[in-house]
Formats: structure tokens, C-alpha cells, sequence
């Protein structure tokens, strides 16, 4: 299971921890977020020792979006370090999340 993490953890586990990350912006209600979540979750799966790969809900953290400038969801961000440094709007297959992280983080 994809962790969920909120305005509090997502300060803690994602931007201090320093370890890279890959993170999904979504909400209940957005239909290609839940056709992606199968995706993610098996991403996460095969990829969650190199990654932290965590979920944000924006209706419970809307402060996250407004931080990363996130207009549509799903949305994901990858981070190195803690810092920002991508974000990919829509659907990705797991190879493409793969490449991405790789090439990224």
C-alpha cells in the first residue's frame, strides 16, 4: 500500500528526510487518479527500497498544491535531496515512472 501523507508528514518524510522521492498528487473524486493508483502502486511495490514513493490527497493537503503549482491532477513529483526537481501531469506507465526516477533522482 501506497503511503498517504499529509501537510505534516510530507514536511518530514519527503523535503527533510533527503531521501528521493516519488510522489502522487490526487483525489478521490478524479477518475484517471484512481485508473493510475494500480500503476503506482506497482511502481512502489518493485521500487520502494530505492524511493520513498508516498500519495497526497489535495483535498486534505491543498497547501502542497499550491506550493508545487499543481493545476492538474493526477500529478506526479520527484524529488533529490529534498528538493523539487520535476513533475509529470497525467497518467505514467511503471516504465515510465522507472525511467523517469531514474533519470531524475
Amino acid at each position: 500500500m501506497v503511503e498517504e501523507l499529509t501537510q505534516e508528514s510530507f514536511d518530514r518524510k519527503v523535503v527533510l528526510s533527503g531521501k528521493p522521492a516519488v510522489i502522487k498528487i490526487w483525489a478521490p473524486w478524479c477518475g484517471p487518479c484512481r485508473a493510475y493508483a494500480p500503476i503506482f502502486e506497482e511502481f512502489a511495490t518493485e521500487c520502494g527500497d530505492d524511493y520513498l514513493c508516498a500519495q497526497v490527497d489535495i483535498d486534505v493537503a491543498a497547501d502542497i498544491a499550491s506550493t508545487y503549482g499543481i493545476i492538474s491532477i493526477p500529478t506526479t513529483l520527484f524529488f533529490k535531496d529534498g528538493v523539487h526537481v520535476a513533475s509529470e501531469v497525467g497518467l505514467l506507465s511503471k516504465d515510465e515512472l522507472v525511467r523517469k526516477s531514474k533519470e531524475l533522482i
